[in-house]
C-alpha cells in the first residue's frame, strides 16, 4: 500500500484507531445491550434493601411489643415498666421506615398500605395504654397488624425485583432472609405471646390447651 506508506506515522495509527474502534463498536454494543436490564435491576435491588431491612426491624419490635403488651395488660409489673421502652423502639424503627421508602421512591401503592398500618399501630398503641384491651385481644390485634406487614414485605421485594433476583443462590438467599426466616419468627413469637398472656393472669382457658 504505497499510498499508505507514505503516511506520517502519527496518521498511520490514527488509522490503525479508527479500525480497531469500529471492529469494537459491535461487540461492545452487544455487551450493552445483554447488561444494561442487569445493572438496572440491580440498582434496583439495592435501593429496596434499606427499606425491606427497615421493615424487618418493625416486624421483629412489634413482636416484641405484642409479647411486652400481652403481659403488662395480664397485670406484670415487670413487664409493665419495660413497655414505654418497647413502644419507644417502634416508634424510631417506624421512622426509619419512613426514611428508608422515601430514599427508595417508594410507590404510591406502597406508601399507601405503609400509612394504613401505621394508623393501625397508633390506635393499638393508644389502647394498650389506656389498658382498653385483655392480653388475648391485644395479642390478636397484634397479630394482625403483624400480617399486614409481611403483606407489605412481599409487595416490597416485588416492587424492587428482589422476589425476582435472576440468579438462584441469590434468590434461595433473598426469600430465605426476607420471607422464610420471618414467616417463622412470627410463628413462634405468637407461640411467645399467648404463653406471656397465660403466665401473667396465672390462667390457661380449655380453649387454649394441647393435648
Amino acid at each position: 500500500m504505497p499510498r499508505f506508506d507514505r503516511l506520517r506515522l502519527s496518521h498511520k495509527f490514527t488509522i490503525l484507531g479508527i479500525i480497531a474502534l469500529l471492529m469494537s463498536a459491535f461487540p461492545t454494543a452487544l455487551y450493552y445491550h445483554h447488561t444494561a436490564p442487569l445493572i438496572g435491576t440491580a440498582e434496583r435491588e439495592a435501593r429496596g434493601v434499606t427499606p425491606l431491612v427497615a421493615l424487618q426491624e418493625v416486624v421483629r419490635l412489634t413482636q416484641q411489643h405484642r409479647g411486652v403488651s400481652a403481659g403488662m395488660l395480664g397485670g406484670n409489673s415487670v413487664l409493665a415498666g419495660k413497655w414505654p421502652a418497647t413502644r419507644d423502639a417502634l416508634e424510631k424503627a417506624i421512622q426509619a421506615t419512613d426514611a428508608g421508602l422515601k430514599a427508595a421512591s417508594a410507590s404510591t401503592r406502597i406508601e399507601s398500605a405503609w400509612a394504613a398500618h401505621k394508623q393501625r399501630w397508633n390506635t393499638l398503641a393508644q389502647a394498650v395504654a389506656a389498658k382498653q384491651l385483655n392480653p388475648a385481644e391485644s395479642s390478636a390485634r397484634h397479630t394482625q397488624l403483624i400480617a399486614g406487614l409481611l403483606a407489605l414485605n412481599t409487595n416490597l421485594l416485588d416492587d424492587y425485583a428482589l422476589s425476582l433476583d435472576p440468579k438462584a443462590d441469590s434468590h434461595a438467599l433473598i426469600m430465605g432472609s426476607f420471607v422464610s426466616a420471618p414467616g417463622l419468627a412470627e410463628k413462634l413469637g405468637q407461640l411467645r405471646a399467648q404463653g406471656t398472656g397465660f403466665l401473667a393472669t396465672g390462667n390457661l382457658p380449655p380453649e387454649s390447651r394441647v393435648s
